[in-house]
C-alpha cells in the first residue's frame, strides 16, 4: 500500500476519532501515594491512539533506514568485489605476458576482497619468484596456507616447482617427499620428485621412483628426457660396478616402451658388451636392425667386438637389399669387411661409398685397401685425387 494511501485513511480514521471522543463518557481515576489524578476516558483513548500512531511510524523510520544501510553495504561490497575481480584478471593476463612485477602487485592489491584468495596468493608467488624474490615467495605461500590449509598439496606443488627453479634442490626435495607421503600415486608429485632426485644424482632413490614414474606418462614413447637419460646413466653405473645381474634385473623392469627406444637399448647393448655378454649384445642389435634399422644401430654394428666377425659380415650383408642407398650401412660393411680380413669386399664397398660420398677420408680408406690388394694403378690414382 503506498504512501498517500495510508495518509487517506490516517485522516478519515482521525475524523471519525475527533468526532467520537468527545462524546465518551467517564473518567479514569489514578491514585499515586498521597496523589490522585482524574483523566477522562476520550483524552485517555486520543493519547492511546497516538502513542500507537508513533510506534508505527517509528517502526516504519527504522525498517526504511535498515534497509537503506543494507542496500548501501551490498552496493559498497558488489563495487569492491568487481574491482578485485576486474584486478585479479589483469593480473592473469600480465602473468600471461611475463610482465611479473605488474601480475603480483594487481594480484595482492585484489586479495582483500576477492572470492579467490588461494589462486591470488600462488600466481602472487609464481610472479615473486620469476622476479629471483624467494622471500616474497615463501611469504605469499605462507598467506595461501592460512586461508586455505586443506590446498596443502597444491601450495607446497608450486613452493617445490620454485625451489626447484631456483636451484634450491635439498628444500624441494624435502618439500616434495613430504607431498610424496600424503599422495604416493599423485603423478605430478612423483615426476618432480623423481626429477629433483636426478638433478641430485640419488641414484638409489631415483631408480626406486622410475618405474611408478614411468606409468604416470600418458604416452609412453614421449618420455621426457631427463627420464632417459636417468635410465642411461643407471645403466652406465652398472656397467662401470661391473653388475652384470642387476643390470639384466634393471632391464628386465623397463617397460616394452623403454625397450623400444633406441638410446636406453644402445646403452644396454653396450653394457652387455663391455660385461663379456656380446652374443647377446650381437643378437639385441640385429634384433633392433631387422625391426626399425637406423645409422646409429649400423655405428654400433661397426663397433661391436663380434664374437665371430665373419659371420656378423655375412648377416649384414644379406641385408644390402633392404637398404640400398644407405652410405651408412656400406661404410658399415667396408669396416666390418676388413676387420674380417675380407679386402675384395672392403674394395667393393669404399668404391661404393666413394660413388656416393667420396671425402678425403674415405679416399684414404680405399688407398689402404688398393694397398693391401696390390692394386698400384688404382691406388696411384685415388694419392693423386688426394694431392690435387
Amino acid at each position: 500500500m503506498s504512501w498517500r494511501l495510508w495518509l487517506v485513511v490516517c485522516l478519515l480514521l482521525g475524523a471519525l476519532v475527533g468526532l467520537t471522543i468527545p462524546h465518551i463518557p467517564g473518567y479514569l481515576v489514578v491514585v499515586f501515594d498521597n496523589y490522585t489524578a482524574e483523566v477522562p476516558l476520550w483524552l485517555l483513548a486520543l493519547g492511546l491512539m497516538l502513542l500507537f500512531i508513533a510506534g508505527i511510524s517509528l517502526a516504519y523510520l527504522l525498517g526504511r533506514t535498515f534497509r537503506y544501510w543494507h542496500r548501501s553495504v551490498r552496493r559498497i561490497s558488489g563495487h569492491s568485489w568487481r574491482v578485485a575481480r576486474r584486478k585479479t584478471i589483469a593480473a592473469m593476463v600480465a602473468f600471461a605476458e611475463g610482465n611479473w612485477a605488474d601480475a603480483e602487485k594487481l594480484m595482492i592489491q585484489a586479495v582483500k576482497h576477492a572470492d579467490t584468495k588461494l589462486i591470488n596468493y600462488l600466481i602472487a608467488a609464481e610472479a615473486a619468484q620469476k622476479q629471483g624474490e624467494p622471500t616474497r615467495r615463501d611469504e605469499y605461500l605462507r598467506l595461501a596456507k592460512e586461508i586455505a590449509p586443506e590446498a596443502d598439496l597444491a601450495i607446497g606443488l608450486t613452493q617445490a616447482r620454485a625451489q626447484m627453479e631456483s636451484n634450491q634442490l635439498e628444500q624441494a626435495s624435502a618439500n616434495l617427499e613430504h607431498l610424496y607421503s600424503m599422495a604416493p600415486r599423485h603423478p605430478y608429485v612423483l615426476q618432480l620428485l623423481a626429477e629433483t632426485c636426478y638433478k641430485m644424482e640419488d641414484w638409489p632413490r631415483l631408480i626406486q621412483l622410475l618405474p611408478n614414474v614411468s606409468k604416470t606418462i600418458p604416452n609412453p614413447r614421449q618420455l621426457p628426457e631427463w627420464i632417459k637419460k636417468a635410465k642411461i646413466k643407471f645403466i652406465a653405473l652398472q656397467v662401470e660396478a661391473g653388475d652384470l645381474p642387476s643390470l639384466k634385473k634393471f632391464w628386465k623392469k623397463l617397460s616394452k616402451a623403454d625397450k623400444e627406444d633406441e638410446s636406453i637399448l644402445v646403452a644396454y647393448i653396450e653394457g652387455l658388451a663391455k660385461l663379456g655378454e656380446q652374443k647377446q649384445a650381437v643378437k639385441l642389435l640385429q634384433k633392433k636392425i631387422v625391426e626399425a634399422p637406423t645409422d646409429e644401430c649400423y655405428l654400433l654394428y661397426r663397433r661391436m667386438p663380434h664374437p665371430d666377425i665373419a659371420k656378423a659380415f655375412q648377416w649384414l650383408e644379406a641385408r644390402r637389399d633392404e637398404e640400398p642407398d644407405n652410405v651408412v650401412l656400406l661404410e658399415t660393411l667396408a669396416v666390418i669387411a676388413e676387420k674380417a680380413e675380407l679386402p675384395g669386399k672392403a674394395r667393393d664397398y669404399w668404391e661404393q661409398v666413394c660413388a656416393v660420398c667420396c671425402d678425403e677420408s674415405v679416399k684414404l680408406k680405399l688407398a689402404r685397401v688398393y694397398n693391401q690388394l696390390g692394386e698400384s694403378k688404382k691406388l696411384e690414382a685415388i694419392i693423386q685425387q688426394l694431392l690435387d
